[in-house]
């Protein structure tokens, strides 16, 4: 588990006392760089030198190295430095050029930062892509476990596992504080922006670089699959090449995340799963974090966590073990006490044996004729007893043996291998009848699988019990005989000694009054012995019971399925981690599956451990003394988050805090987003899902789906105090509510509320004890109402990112003003969604649509399978273009055809007009003409093919194709006419002049 060093500083963050622990660390290191070496780093030689020198610890330990100016590693043989475990202070200063490709173990500009190390003011750039194993690497560090502080790494990064801007694992005694990552970092499992692994503690740490930008695997050099280049969802299943565990801070966090920020996407879509803006698995807490930048993947994808684990702690409590070793104990000392009666009651009827033939022999000398008589009865009597003694002990030595068996078995079934992950094997066997009872007290830790093992142990443990049973009965009837032969002894010698009273009769007195005696030992004694048997018996039936409650209680939590219960609502302690607090995300979150603002899924993945390459029981911790009575508490807290991104989920489970909650308590959250999904069930205001409790939470904002969509949940378990302004939709009319789509059996819902829109709360149906309708205004006179409620948004998004805000009140609208113009873009027509902006009495976002100008149309009407119209220019998708053939008036005879077109809805045109192209089959036209006002006027024509092409500047109008032969003969005679008169004019000159 967690150091105690560790652990204790980690709660000092959560906390907020980061910075006087801190401090208070820095005064010590100060004191003690008073006699530290204070080295000064200016080339990159010297740097070298460093890095040569550092495969041993004592190398750095306790020295100051201080850079004095930039340094370039470009061109130079530089490997990582090994180990560093004094001060690396960069002033300010920046080390570039660097450049790791070759196989390294935790690759960055230092291997291993020590735990006595540090690193502050530092900026790195450089492109680490290290070839061999690909794992622990990190920009600046592989592994961290000192502290880094304001330190800044730009470039790249690339690694199959455990990849980080800053650190490929921050182990858990390390800090890193105030830094930021601007590099693209590109990895296939367990990717973070400032660090891969985080099991100590990352503080006010922001992510700037692109996390996962691409579908491209990155495998281990020696992998069999390092053939496969990409990514696709038809091989993203693939284990090694998967991609998941993916965050804009850490891609694992075991340890503490507190006010980090992302500011660059993260994830690719339909690919990656535990997808998060902070963190893509969560085991810690995470606290005050914000994510600005969308996040993409497929499954369990959250914009802060995309999957939080509970923490998880094995309780244990008073239980079968314990309760037989307090019977076993008990039975013990009856036992004791038993066998302390019978050895009494023994030494009595002895005496009274002694004192009966001591007066017998007293009478020896009277009772000469009844001598040898009264000798053999008297020899009878003392034989039958010690039989009757001998029986007694016999079965007490059998009891022993049999509780000792039970003993063993018990320890068998403490001892089982089939426990070894669930019940610690720190047990000893019984050694002997009392210390191996009081000793029951150490079992397992855990119950991982096959409790069926343990039937035999169990069964032998009522064997041994069923032995006991028939030991005691057997013993109770053995001491019935010994008082009925006692019984039976004192009537004969009674009558054999009122026989011979006439010739005793001076020892009468005496021998009556012995025998009084003995008969009242008698029945004290057997009175006595059946109370001490009594209650053996009866402690050796609680002691069977005990082992059949056990064993059903046992048996009921396997049948069950009771492995973890839920202590969320109602913890027994104040628990550090399984928290996520006080964070909020601002940008859009899109996945395929479990898709939420705030967090993916709360969930147990038990295969996570062997990606994490850790062992599941460091994940639990244990409280209260070992025994069979145990229970696997979870723990999981979501509460006072904000969501401001919408939220689009292609198929099921989608929430604008948690989209799938199997554990937690969700309290006191706000969500201001749409949450939609295409196809999908189980979408939520607040969750898609919930198994626990969801309160005070408040949701504004539109809900799409097609079954089990809701305000508030989708289907959820306990609903209380929570307000929903929603607009539900579910496509199929399957189950759906202004508050939830449904509730899970044994629900309690209560003190909810929500602004009326003709849907009722749980399944379109409101009851008074669960639900209540508020006005708007009503909200607005409500002090706990959130200030989100009170000022609408309309936000105009141009991709993922928001250019514009306008703020509008409840039920007002958005003037022409202030709608922005839709930016251009090259080859696209851009315009805005086309949403209702009157009357808005939700947020809303409204998106930039790109789409590509379609350049080239044809009209529907052909000849011969030709178009008869083509139209070229930048048209809006989906336009068409209509055709209609005209009649040619006779008067026109040098026309061959007319048209009337129309292009409808058009295009973008203005400056370069339209160009069309009719078809001239036969050939028969070569000009076309456009009729206007003004008549026909001729277009500049250009024959292409079988069309002629022309421009035009209307999208409606006619058209004529011109037979253009008649021109000609006209062109021809005006031409010759003119000819003939330049000769005649020359000619007469020519005469003229010679005259």
């Amino acid at each position: 588990m967690k150091k105690k060093t560790a652990l204790l500083l980690s709660l000092s963050l959560i906390f907020g006392n980061v910075l006087p622990v801190y401090a208070t660390a820095n005064v010590d290191i100060n004191s003690v760089q008073n006699t530290q070496d204070i080295i000064n780093i200016s080339s990159a030689d010297e740097l070298i030198s460093l890095s040569k020198g550092s495969t041993v610890e004592n190398f750095t330990l306790n020295k100051t190295y201080v850079l004095t100016n930039d340094i370039d590693l470009s061109d130079k043989d530089f490997k990582p430095v090994s180990i560093f475990s004094g001060t690396l202070d960069g002033s300010g200063y920046t080390i570039k050029g660097l450049n790791v490709s070759e196989k390294s173990t935790g690759a960055g500009l230092i291997s291993v930062l020590g735990t006595k190390g540090s690193i502050k003011n530092l900026n790195v750039e450089g492109n680490i892509s290290p070839d061999g194993g690909k794992t622990v690497v990190g920009g600046v560090v592989g592994t961290n476990k000192g502290v880094i502080e304001n330190v800044s790494f730009a470039g790249y990064v690339t690694a199959y596992k455990r990849v980080g801007g800053i650190a490929g694992v921050n182990d858990e005694s390390g800090f890193i504080i105030n830094s930021k990552n601007h590099a693209a970092i590109t990895g296939t499992k367990i990717v973070g922006g400032i660090c891969g692994y985080n099991k100590g503690s990352i503080v006010g740490s922001q992510n700037l670089g692109r996390i996962a930008g691409d579908n491209e695997s990155v495998l281990p050099d020696d992998d069999k699959m390092k053939s496969i280049p990409s990514i696709s969802v038809s091989n993203a299943v693939t284990d090694d090449v998967k991609q998941e565990m993916t965050g804009g801070i850490a891609g694992v966090s075991s340890g503490i995340i507190r006010d980090c920020t992302n500011s660059e996407k993260v994830g690719y879509s339909h690919i990656g799963y535990k997808v998060g803006g902070i963190v893509g698995l969560q085991t810690g807490a995470v606290n005050n974090c914000i994510n600005e930048a969308s996040v993409y993947g497929r499954k369990d994808i959250g914009g802060i966590a995309g999957l939080l684990k509970p923490y998880i702690e094995i309780s244990y409590e008073g239980d079968t073990i314990d309760s037989l070793e307090r019977q076993t104990e008990t039975l013990s000392k009856l036992l004791d006490a038993f066998e302390a009666e019978v050895d009494r009651n023994a030494t009595i009827l002895e005496n009274n044996v002694d004192g009966i033939d001591s007066k017998k022999n007293e009478l020896e000398d009277s009772i000469k004729e009844r001598k040898n008589f009264h000798s053999e009865e008297a020899d009878k009597f003392d034989a039958g007893l010690k039989e009757k003694n001998n029986d007694i002990k016999s079965i007490t030595g059998n009891i022993n043996s049999d509780i000792s068996d039970i003993g063993d078995n018990v320890g068998d079934l403490r001892h089982g291998e089939s426990y070894k992950d669930i019940i610690n094997d720190r047990n000893t066997k019984l050694q002997n009848l009392i210390a191996a009872i009081k000793n029951i007290n150490e079992i397992s830790k855990r119950m991982k699988s096959d409790i069926e093992d343990k039937k035999e142990s169990a069964d032998n443990i009522a064997d041994d019990f069923q032995a006991i049973t028939h030991e005691i009965d057997d013993l109770y009837s053995k001491s019935n005989e010994l008082l009925d032969y006692l019984d039976d002894e004192k009537s004969d010698l009674r009558q054999n000694l009122d026989n011979s009273y006439d010739t005793v009769s001076t020892k009468k007195d005496e021998l009556e009054a012995e025998i009084n005696k003995a008969r009242q030992d008698l029945r004290s004694s057997r009175q006595d012995i059946k109370g001490s048997v009594d209650g053996v018996r009866n402690e050796i039936d609680n002691i069977r019971g005990t082992i059949q409650n056990g064993g059903d209680r046992l048996k009921e939590k396997i049948d069950d399925g009771k492995i973890y219960f839920d202590v969320s609502v109602n913890p027994p302690k104040e628990y550090v981690y399984g928290r996520l607090e006080n964070s909020a995300n601002r940008a859009i979150i899109n996945g395929d599956i479990n898709t939420a603002g705030i967090v993916g899924r709360v969930g147990i993945d038990p295969e996570d451990s062997i990606i994490t390459e850790t062992d599941i029981k460091d994940d639990v911790d244990k409280r209260g003394e070992t025994s069979l009575n145990f229970s696997n508490n979870v723990y999981a807290l979501i509460q006072s988050n904000t969501n401001e991104g919408e939220i689009n989920v292609k198929n099921d489970y989608a929430g604008g805090i948690v989209a799938k909650a199997d554990y937690g308590a969700v309290i006191a959250n706000k969500n201001f987003a749409d949450v939609s999904s295409q196809n999908g069930s189980y979408i939520g205001g607040i969750a898609g899902y919930s198994k626990n409790l969801i309160k005070d939470s408040y949701m504004l904002g539109d809900v799409k789906g097609t079954d089990y969509i809701g305000g508030i949940a989708g289907i959820a378990k306990d609903l209380i105090g929570n307000t929903a302004m929603s607009t539900v939709v579910s496509s199929n009319s399957g189950r759906f509510g202004s508050i939830a789509g449904d509730v899970l059996k044994d629900s309690y819902v209560s003190a909810n509320r929500y602004v009326d829109e003709g849907v009722g709360a749980i399944n379109d149906i409101t009851l008074n004890s669960e639900a209540g309708i508020v006005s708007y205004e009503e909200l607005l006179q409500d002090n706990n109402t959130p200030e989100g409620f009170k000022t609408l948004r309309v936000n105009y998004f141009v991709g993922d990112d928001i250019i514009k805000t306008v703020n509008v009140a409840y039920n007002s609208y958005v003037s022409g003003v202030d709608i922005p113009k839709a930016p251009e873009v090259e080859g696209y027509n851009t315009y805005w969604e086309n949403k209702e902006l009157n009357n808005i009495k939700r947020n809303i976002n409204i998106h930039l649509v790109e789409e590509r100008w379609n350049k080239n149309i044809s009209a529907n009407t052909n000849v011969n399978g030709k178009p008869v119209l083509l139209a070229s220019a930048l048209f809006y998708e989906g336009t068409s273009i209509q055709v209609e053939e005209t009649g040619i008036p006779e008067t026109d005879k040098d026309v061959i055809k007319a048209y009337k077109y129309s292009i409808i809805p058009g295009g973008k045109y203005i400056n370069e007009g339209i160009e069309l192209r009719v078809l001239n089959e036969d050939g028969k036209a070569n000009a076309v003409g456009i009729k206007t006002e003004n008549g026909i006027i001729k277009a500049d024509t250009t024959k292409v093919g079988s069309y002629l092409s022309f421009k035009v500047d209307s999208p409606q109008g006619e058209i004529v194709l011109i037979r253009t032969e008649s021109i000609n003969k006209y062109i021809i005679i005006l031409s010759f006419i003119g000819a003939v008169a330049v000769i005649i004019s020359g000619y007469l000159y020519y005469k003229k002049k010679k005259k």
